[in-house]
Order: C-alpha cells, then structure tokens, then sequence
C-alpha cells in the first residue's frame, strides 16, 4: 500500500483523486491503492473499507466507506488544516510544519479503561488524544473548494422503503452475490469456522453462494484453530456434515517484513486502538472476517458512563469517565441516527475500529459489514436487537440445518424466544448473480493468538525508550503492570495481543509527549 498518509493541506498543492483499500458496488469488487486510482463508479459511503479522494473542477471530497473502516483524520488549528489517512501519521506532519499541536488529557486516560474492555483502550469518541485533530465520522465528508476553504457536510444518505422481510431477504441475496463473486475470481479465498454466530452465518453464505455447481471445499480454505477446543469440536462437526477440508495448507507465505509490519501498527493502531496484533506471514488470500454492526446488544450496562465504569481500573477517577461519557455523547449528537445509543456507540466506535483493523492491513473482507443488513437490522425493535434476533432470522434463513449445530458456549445456543419469533426468507438462487473483481488485493497479514518474536523485540524497544520520556507522567504502577506483561510476552508466556495494551499506552504517551513538544525528528523506536 502506498504511504501517502497526508491526503490535503493548506500548505500543499490542491489534491488530485486518489484511494486506497476495497469497496463493494453492487456484486462487483474493487481493490484500489494510490494517486490517480478512484475505480470506475466508485463514490463514497459503498460497502468495504477505503479512503477516497474525489477531485473535480470546483472542489474536492475526502471520505470513507459506509462504515468508516477506512480512516480520515482532521487538523484545524486557526487557519492551517490538514487532512490524512493515518492519526500519528498527520500528527508528524504538522509537527514537522511547527503548527499547533497539544494533547487532550481527558482521552488520554480512556487508554486506563480495562477490564472487558469493548469500550475502553481506542477512541472512545470523535475526539482523539491530540486536541487539534478529530476522527472524522463515517457520514460525513471533507470538502475543500479551489480556494482551499474547507468544511466538513453530512454526506446524504437514503433509506429503502421496505419491509424487515424484504430488507433481510435483499441483504442476505446480495452478501451471497458477493460471495458468488468471490468464488469465481481467480484468487485464493480463506474464511475462519468457529464456535460462534458471525463464522457461522458466513459459513451459511458461502453454502449458498456455492450452490450445487461449485465445490466450496475447493474454492475456500476453511480455518479454526484446533487450540480453541470448544471452537474446534463444533467446526469439525460441522465440516464433516457439510464436505469441508479444515485448516488445508495455504499455497504460500510470505514472511512479514518486521519494519514495515511495526509502521502498519503504528500507522493505524497508535492512538486508536491499544491491542497489538502481530502482523504474520502473508498468504495471499482474500481473508473473510467476521466483523458486524452491532446487530445485538453488547453494552450491558444502562448507559455508556456505566459500561466505563464497569471497565474503571485504579489509574482513572470518576471525573475522567464524566467526561469521557460527555465527549462520547457530543460525538453520537453529530450523528442523525435513532436507536439506543449503547448500539449506536458500539458500531460507531468499537465496530468501527476494532472490527475495521483487519482491512488496514490486507485485503480482509468483511461480509456482514454491508450497508443493507445494517438497515435491515435497524427496522427490528430495540427488544429483538437485545435478544440478538437478527442473527437467528439471518441464520435460520440462510440454512436451517447448520442454524441448529450448537454453539461453542451455551449461552450463544438459540432461545425458545427467538425461534417462536423468527422471520425466515428464501435465498432464492436465480438471484445470486456474481460479478467482477478489478484491481488486485494487497498481501494479506494473517491475524494469529501466537506471537511473532521479532516484532515483540521491535516493540520492547520503542517501550523502553518512551518510557524514558513519560516517567513522572504515567502512575509508576502502571508502568510496573506494564513491565510485567511484556516481560511475560518476551518469554513466551502470554499468547494473546490484549495483555500488550498496557505497553503501548506508554508508547503512546511517549509519542504523544514527544509530538506536542514539536521534537518530530526523533523517532521512538527508530534505528
């Protein structure tokens, strides 16, 4: 991927079109990646996850995908501006601009929220840990005239006028549409089998998509990681049912370049999001995920203040959460949506950015993440979204059989509730119709529990250093927790990202505290 990460500025020459990431227009795929590169129809707010630069003869217009999983940042400090694709990214270019640039303590400490953690450690609000920047919404759009005046519009969106059955029924044709394009393309596909709903439910749209003339066993390599136990048993019954080969070697891999896989954290995770993935050898396939809207309910708590507050650790006060919740709120009220705002948040923040990762980093679709379940969705009343009716009705519609197979945990098996109250469709074959793929995906870094030692070395340097910077800034036991984590990642006995959260919050405030100082030239974790 190119990294042009500064997409506009005051003090730059008027942009020219450009895009980077995927998008879905219709069943047709498009893979885009540079200056020049906007794909034949492509606008903004389609399925996928892309940032695009619209140039024309008036104006220019900076957005994302539907969803937002495609990032736009934006600088305004007096009269210079800047634009970009990547937080730290447009921090370290106005800092080398010597422009205004100061930290917000209060986001600053979300990084403190811990515990479950769906709403702490990323942004919590479109406000970011720099003052002078902000998360643009996903409806919204950058526009900048020939005078390099700028202002930011709601992007205008339209609702179908159709019935829950209608809505489900289109949504769920078109996602297997999708599928059907996918498997007909000349390029590897891989899609994880788990325990759980969302692998499920697209299990049941590749079924589909396959129909009876193609053989999904050789047009998809099924994962599940036989270290998941639970998950693992339910997969294997279900492969086994349904003709499947589970965990078939990829055709290749690619080692990951340690210094290019440290910037893509830094790139897109620094200041957004505190879990580190390692990125791993690259497979050259187009890896299906499973990342969805919030079609339940995962807030638990009443409210956003409760669901931090149920996620509080001793380095943040009761003060530093109002005011988070405040922020929060102020960010749901540039939003023209209805509905319990604990959804709205959750797709809107932790959908978004959690579940947008994947495709910074490779071409990781995502096809429950389409602008048609998401509206076919929002026509349920808030009873069924909390009893995750959705999910039965799209699950039972798609394949009635695979529906039943249990879960890996009880508590994720159907209800009497749900299945006295399901709507099921037919998946009509004769409406599945495939389409193109244009352009070509980047290579694909495959997300893994396991930890890739070169790049935890990597990650132990930038630590150290910028805990040299934020002794006195940070509570010293917080930054023993975090020595005792990475210490325990550098022997190999912690195998899972989240436990690092608390590492790179010391490098973000080492970052942070180096950039708001306009000391640019040094590089934490640099040679």
């Amino acid at each position: 991927m190119k990294d042009n990460l500064i997409l506009a500025a005051s003090n730059l020459p008027f942009p020219k079109s450009a895009c980077y990431g995927y998008a879905w227009v219709g069943s047709d795929l498009y893979f885009c990646d540079g200056e020049g590169d906007t794909t034949p129809r492509l606008d903004l707010g389609e399925d996928g996850a892309y940032v695009a630069v619209l140039s024309d003869s008036e104006k220019v217009s900076i957005g994302t995908d539907f969803f937002g999983f495609g990032k736009v940042y934006l600088y305004r400090a007096g009269e210079d501006w800047a634009v970009g694709r990547s937080l730290m990214g447009l921090a370290e270019y106005v800092a080398s601009c010597g422009w205004r640039l100061t930290k917000d303590f209060t986001q600053l400490q979300s990084w403190f929220l811990r515990g479950n953690a769906m709403i702490g450690g990323q942004l919590t609000s479109f406000r970011t840990v720099f003052n002078e920047i902000s998360l643009v919404p996903a409806q919204q759009v950058v526009e900048i005239d020939r005078k390099k005046q700028l202002k930011v519009k709601s992007r205008a969106l339209t609702t179908p006028n159709l019935s829950y059955s209608d809505g489900l029924q289109f949504a769920l044709e078109e996602m297997c549409s999708r599928l059907r394009t996918l498997l007909e393309a000349e390029i590897p596909v891989s899609s994880d089998l788990t325990g759980g709903q969302d692998s499920r439910l697209i299990f049941g749209a590749l079924l589909n998509a396959a129909g009876s003339d193609l053989s999904l066993d050789d047009a998809v390599r099924i994962k599940s990681q036989v270290s998941w136990k639970q998950d693992y048993a339910v997969a294997s019954k279900i492969a086994k049912r349904y003709g499947v080969t589970l965990n078939k070697p990829a055709n290749r891999r690619v080692e990951a370049d340690v210094d290019y896989a440290i910037e893509l954290w830094r790139r897109n995770d620094l200041g957004v999001y505190s879990t580190f993935y390692p990125v791993l050898p690259a497979s050259g396939e187009i890896a299906l995920n499973g990342c969805s809207p919030s079609y339940r309910l995962i807030y638990k708590n009443p409210s956003l203040g409760d669901e931090m507050r149920a996620s509080r650790t001793q380095w943040i006060s009761d003060d530093a959460i109002s005011e988070l919740e405040n922020a929060a709120h102020e960010s749901l009220a540039e939003i023209s949506e209805s509905g319990d705002i604990r959804v709205r948040h959750y797709s809107l923040f932790r959908n978004r950015i959690h579940g947008g990762r994947p495709a910074l980093r490779g071409a990781a679709v995502s096809p429950l993440s389409s602008r048609a379940l998401y509206q076919a969705a929002t026509l349920l009343p808030i009873t069924a979204i909390e009893r995750s009716q959705f999910y039965a009705d799209a699950m039972f519609s798609l394949d009635s059989e695979l529906a039943e197979f249990e879960f890996d945990k009880p508590s994720k098996n159907w209800t009497n509730e749900q299945k006295l109250a399901l709507t099921t469709v037919p998946i009509r074959q004769d409406y599945i119709q495939s389409g193109k793929v244009y352009g070509a995906p980047s290579e694909i870094p495959e997300r893994s529990p396991s930890l890739d030692v070169r790049q935890h070395d990597r990650l132990a340097e930038m630590y150290y250093r910028a805990k040299s910077k934020v002794i006195g800034l940070l509570p010293p036991t917080f930054l023993e927790k975090a020595d005792e984590c990475l210490a325990e990642v550098l022997i190999g006995n912690q195998e899972f990202a989240p436990v690092l959260g608390y590492v790179t919050t010391v490098i973000l405030y080492g970052e942070v505290e180096r950039l708001t100082k306009g000391n640019y030239s040094i590089s934490v974790g640099g040679n």
